[in-house]
């Protein structure tokens, strides 16, 4: 495996796409725009503008597991801000928020996990009105774009799709929840415990969706044109008779400094644009084109082309706090923090042999429970058929812990012998729903969001029960013999204590969704169940913001899964079937 050779891309600046005609405008080249992108040039006889606000990257570093998680820092491809202090629960206080800019979107630094939720996930969809959404309408797009490693013979995995998957380890059985060989199984119960997979090549690099979908021999098709570094300000809304379509797009390049002077673009669509830009820069750019709430858009002087209450309402998120305990240096990754010659091994590891720590991705293994079902000793409830069957909707699981080896609160020192494991407690359900607005007329400054976490009590009543799962499997590792202290864990397991931790510690996993969600207008809807907007011609989004609320899944696959399905909505239009 050698991972140093670095590859060409045939790429548009915006001044060479100005004033020309494309069939079809993907906005936004993240985890579901290189998805549609791929699909829909499928078709020689179509064109394809792709359009990404970041670059296209490449290198040693994106493309190894550990090195290519580092999306924290300053050097990383990401787009970060601040999100605003939550309005009631003032300890909360402002969060860091990212997304990926690259082509390849968040795929691109995100921790490789693939989860599609379990089937009544998309039953609950179903259920709800979304036609064309049941578990059975969409198992088939999971199928298609994956190809698994880790269940090669099972029916409900993929085995010719682009997306490779490989497994990882773990187990929580004398607290009830089974252990599974495969979290995608239809039949397994939605609490379980088991190895998760991840996206990952056989050559032990990353496989965003950039990797998968995008590799040069299609990159190099005639009809897909990729325009990197280029950001949408706005789309082009004409309103012939009433009737309102979408002619085109408005864009400029991302990458400006101080000195720089915009330059204006503009690419007309002559079939469909498509929005990819994510759960932020999706309802951010809708906005600036007048679709929108209609006080927020009269506030800042653009005029209204339709009013869609919708477009950025319900951003929701998984948000998460962790129990950090001290553990042996070398069961951790403060391991390779201090120890150069350890550092050194990997690298020469990996580069031989694609094997090693370099190549684990974290975390490396999920507990999935439902709330409703955990006894006051943190005990799954076993022999409740009905909280066993994953094809209803009432059993969504509603937490998940996932263990990662280092340490996940900065502000907690360790010495330097010491080693950690974070042992994140994740709410996948959250009741409670923020918004984004915007801050300006212009589309490269960031948008207003406000998470708005733990304004629902019911929110602390999963978080407490989280936490309680994760101090029980800390205090049955202890009883294993496994060497593991206490560094940061509530004072007490009393309702007061654990709601203040979770005040305190509280963060976000970066999974941002539903901010244009697939429902009717009167629920705040803003696409139908074709994922078209709302009163305007020739307008789609296939990205995280349409799921009508977050999943109980790592928004991955989801988001692969919405493309895929856009794809087959935009062909089943050309086609007439």
């Amino acid at each position: 495996m050698w991972p140093f050779v670095s590859r060409r891309y045939a790429t548009y600046s915006v001044e060479e796409v100005d004033q020309k005609p494309y069939d079809y405008i993907v906005v936004g080249g993240g985890t579901g725009g290189c998805v549609l992108a791929s699909r829909l040039t499928e078709d020689s006889s179509v064109s394809v503008l792709l359009i990404e606000r970041g670059p296209i990257i490449d290198s040693w570093l994106s493309r190894v597991p550990l090195l290519s998680t580092d999306f924290r820092s300053a050097r990383s491809p990401t787009y970060q801000w601040a999100s605003t202090t939550n309005a009631v629960a003032t300890e909360i206080g402002t969060k860091r928020m990212i997304s990926g800019k690259a082509l390849g979107g968040t795929s691109k630094v995100n921790a490789f996990i693939y989860t599609r939720s379990i089937p009544g996930e998309y039953n609950a969809w179903a259920s709800n009105g979304r036609e064309g959404w049941s578990w059975s309408d969409v198992e088939p797009y999971f199928r298609k774009s994956e190809t698994s490693s880790s269940n090669t013979s099972a029916s409900h995995r993929g085995s010719t799709g682009a997306l490779s998957l490989i497994p990882l380890v773990a187990s929580t059985e004398s607290l009830g929840i089974p252990r599974q060989k495969d979290f995608h199984d239809p039949a397994v119960p939605p609490y379980t415990c088991g190895l998760l997979d991840v996206t990952i090549d056989e050559s032990g690099c990353r496989h965003s969706t950039f990797d998968a979908f995008l590799p040069p021999e299609i990159t190099s098709r005639a009809n897909l044109f990729i325009c990197p570094e280029s950001i949408v300000t706005r789309l082009d809304l004409k309103d012939d008779d009433n009737e309102i379509r979408v002619a085109g797009v408005y864009l400029e390049p991302s990458m400006l400094n101080s000195n720089s002077t915009a330059i204006s673009c503009y690419a007309s669509a002559t079939r469909e644009v498509i929005m990819c830009a994510g759960a932020i820069a999706t309802p951010q750019i809708l906005m600036l084109s007048g679709l929108g709430p209609k006080g927020h858009l009269e506030e800042l002087g653009i005029a209204v082309v339709r009013d869609l209450p919708g477009v950025g309402a319900n951003l929701q998120d998984h948000p998460c706090v962790s129990l950090l305990y001290k553990v042996p240096r070398e069961d951790s990754l403060h391991e390779l923090k201090h120890n150069p010659l350890r550092v050194i091994w990997e690298l020469l590891r990996y580069v031989v042999t694609g094997q090693g720590w370099l190549l684990s991705p974290n975390p490396q293994m999920a507990v999935f429970a439902l709330s409703k079902l955990l006894d006051e000793e943190s005990r799954t409830t076993i022999g409740l058929e009905a909280g066993a069957d994953s094809h209803s909707p009432d059993n969504l699981p509603d937490i998940e812990l996932t263990g990662m080896p280092f340490n996940m609160c900065p502000d907690v020192p360790l010495d330097k012998s010491e080693g950690a494991l974070s042992l994140v407690c994740i709410l996948l359900k959250p009741k409670s729903a923020g918004t984004i607005r915007l801050g300006s007329l212009n589309a490269h400054d960031r948008p207003i969001c406000d998470l708005n976490y733990l304004r629902e009590p019911g929110d602390y009543e999963v978080f407490r029960k989280a936490l309680r799962l994760g101090l029980a499997i800390g205090r049955k590792c202890r009883e294993q013999g496994y060497s593991m202290r206490d560094a940061l864990v509530p004072d007490s397991e009393s309702d007061e204590d654990l709601d203040r931790f979770t005040r305190q510690r509280m963060t976000t996993i970066f999974h941002y969704t539903s901010t244009c969600r697939m429902a009717p207008e009167q629920e705040l809807g803003v696409v139908d169940d074709e994922l078209r907007v709302h009163g305007v011609h020739n307008l789609r989004v296939a990205d995280a913001s349409i799921f009508p609320v977050v999943p109980s899944a790592h928004p991955q696959a989801p988001v692969v899964m919405v493309a895929e399905r856009c794809a087959s909505f935009i062909k089943a239009v050309r086609t007439g079937r």
